[in-house]
């Protein structure tokens, strides 16, 4: 892609905008990914948004971005991050991407650490990545207790927390327990499929009774083009799954969000887009009222905290 497509800052603008995609499993290609690489499908993907979305403020991946997590992937998708050109640019790793830390990889390619948090000005977006390889969201209680303790501290501002997983018995897919978010206490034993309690499962749960989370994005579940079930409301938190950039598992269209938000307003607009039809899906757009109206920071850095 030629430097001409270089990111445009929206500071000057009185709009924030922060396009949010997940799951491109580059290195899953053939049939089972409609005959194309992951790489593949985002940068087509971000071909759309270089040539209709323009200007942006930032850019922010659910996860698995590979599909195996294997350094060779790992760099491609650098390779495919750089050619974007867009200045910020920042992931966090699905199950997909587990054996990237292992291998070091992540930290070799990566913008972020596992866990980390993003500040700008009264708008803080919360970043957890996987803690075990395979489906489940297992999180420590270690990550569970900064977690809780992250929101709380920023109790001031908007609260958007970022999981590959979705919460249990949420969005798509999530009503099994190796498939969503759950806090695994016995961190001296393996996680194994029917030793989660309905406690473990409804912890994240019952945390949102205590802190407010204004908005969970999530991916993993791969949404169909008509999936009624891609946001849904629990108390006082949107739960809202992003998936997915590629056709892989499903999903027979390349979509992601892109969220506006307007200096001095409340309101927190989420439009899905549709990659290959470059066009928005109004049928799955909402306007999220938000506790307090967005105020631009004076500078255009964002502060980045590394997590636990």
């Amino acid at each position: 892609m030629s430097e001409r497509y270089q990111q445009k800052a929206s500071q000057a603008e009185e709009t924030r905008r922060v396009w949010v995609w997940a799951d491109a499993h580059i290195g899953l290609s053939g049939p089972q990914n409609d005959n194309r690489d992951g790489w593949e499908w985002l940068e087509s993907a971000i071909i759309d948004v270089r040539d209709h979305l323009l200007p942006l403020d930032f850019v922010l991946s659910l996860g698995d971005l590979t599909n195996k997590g294997t350094d060779e992937q790992l760099a491609k998708y650098a390779e495919v991050r750089s050619r974007a050109g867009f200045a910020k640019w920042y992931e966090m790793a699905g199950n997909h991407d587990y054996w990237a830390f292992l291998r070091g990889s992540w930290q070799k390619h990566a913008s972020l650490p596992q866990h980390a948090v993003l500040v700008d000005g009264n708008v803080v977006w919360i970043l957890s990545s996987v803690e075990l390889d395979g489906a489940s969201g297992r999180i420590s209680q270690k990550t569970f207790d900064w977690l809780k303790k992250t929101i709380d501290l920023h109790r001031d501002k908007n609260v958007i927390v970022c999981t590959h997983q979705p919460l249990y018995d949420t969005v798509t897919n999530s009503k099994k327990e190796w498939r969503s978010v759950f806090v695994w206490k016995d961190d001296g034993h393996p996680y194994e499929i029917g030793r989660v309690t309905e406690d473990q499962l409804r912890a994240v749960e019952r945390m949102l009774d205590e802190v407010r989370v204004d908005l969970w994005l999530c991916s993993h579940a791969h949404s169909g083009p008509r999936d009624p079930n891609w946001c849904v409301r629990r108390g006082r938190t949107t739960i809202l799954n992003v998936a997915s950039i590629c056709h892989a598992y499903g999903t027979q269209a390349s979509r992601s969000f892109l969220f506006e938000l307007e200096n001095g307003s409340n309101i927190l607009k989420a439009r899905n887009r549709h990659h290959e039809k470059s066009c928005f899906a109004p049928e799955f757009s909402l306007d999220l009222q938000l506790p307090f109206p967005w105020k631009r920071p004076q500078t255009n850095d964002w502060v980045v905290q590394r997590g636990e």
